[in-house]
């Protein structure tokens, strides 16, 4: 495992990390279920064990995984171990509201350590704020306010457009950016760039577009309704993101295995991520995810390709 330093931090991160959406399953958003598939304290630790085997130490996790439970299964398997990285989310609440201020910050961090078995956590990330929203809820001097309390050592934003990602950049306070970057988005390789140059860590969400890189899926499927992707993954957007996927699988000759490698290794090609966390819902999953460790990395001219030819066909 290759570990990289995150932005000007002194976090040292795996290059691939993981997200824990899936062990964490759905959370009730307005009194209804809606995330990620349910699944068992076994399996969840059974994946948890394959990653610490293959050298992950950066575990990206929210509270509103599985209402806590993403956060609970991780601070029950680490069990206050300091050699494993926490980064955890929060400013999304019970009813979809995006919360910045600081009473609802602080009582949600302090859930989160809880949970964690932590005292301090390594990196909290605000969850799609807008500049709009750092400036009302003076989030800046609420991390200030944390940092000097100890509650966290590093704060982030995982980001919802690219205007406001240039903004936060500019603020020169955040450490991190959490941004999503996959062979069916690439529209934020420039606020990627601007991060690198500005020496702030990227944390590559969603690297496999949601699933649509594992080639499971096509225009006929329909995600079940307290599935996240039901909202946004159907009709045109389905379609378009199906034909795509078989167009790479055929330019580049890939199997729905191979296509999961070849999309995360792409990710990891690019030296300006500083970790990149898929998730996975089983242990056969995570084993096909891990692969990418010892995959050859794509040259620069392979890369340059890759990213052509998937920007060419993304906009057509």
């Amino acid at each position: 495992m290759k570990y990289n330093r995150l932005g000007k931090t002194n976090l040292m991160v795996s290059e691939v990390g993981f997200g824990t959406a899936q062990i964490g399953g759905p959370s009730l958003i307005k009194d209804k279920p809606f995330g990620a598939k349910p699944i068992s304290d076994k399996d969840a630790y059974e994946i948890l064990t394959l990653a610490k085997e293959a050298g992950i130490n950066f575990f990206d996790s929210s509270d509103m995984y599985g209402d806590g439970l993403a956060e609970k299964r991780l601070g029950g398997f680490f069990d206050g171990a300091d050699d494993v990285i926490f980064a955890t989310k929060c400013g999304l609440d019970k009813n979809g509201n995006r919360r910045f201020d600081r009473p609802y910050v602080m009582k949600t961090i302090e859930g989160s350590l809880r949970r964690l078995k932590r005292e301090r956590i390594d990196l909290i990330q605000f969850a799609k704020p807008t500049l709009s929203h750092i400036e009302q809820d003076d989030l800046i001097e609420t991390v200030s306010y944390l940092k000097e309390k100890g509650k966290i050592a590093y704060a982030g934003i995982s980001v919802g457009n690219i205007e406001d990602g240039i903004g936060f950049i500019k603020h020169g306070v955040w450490d991190s950016l959490q941004i999503i970057y996959n062979l069916l988005t690439l529209d934020f390789k420039g606020l990627i760039n601007n991060a690198f140059e500005k020496k702030v860590g990227t944390v590559i969400r969603s690297p496999l577009s949601s699933g649509m890189l594992t080639g499971r899926f096509d225009e006929n499927t329909r995600f079940p309704a307290f599935d996240d992707r039901s909202v946004f993954m159907h009709g045109e957007l389905l379609n378009k993101r199906t034909s795509i996927v078989e167009t790479i699988k055929i330019r580049f000759e890939l199997t729905n295995e191979e296509l999961i490698i070849f999309s995360l290794n792409f990710l990891l090609s690019d030296p300006k991520v500083s970790t990149i966390i898929p998730g996975a819902t089983s242990t056969s999953q995570m084993k096909t995810n891990l692969k990418v460790i010892n995959a050859n990395r794509f040259s620069q001219e392979q890369f340059e390709e890759v990213y052509n030819f998937s920007r060419e066909i993304n906009l057509n």
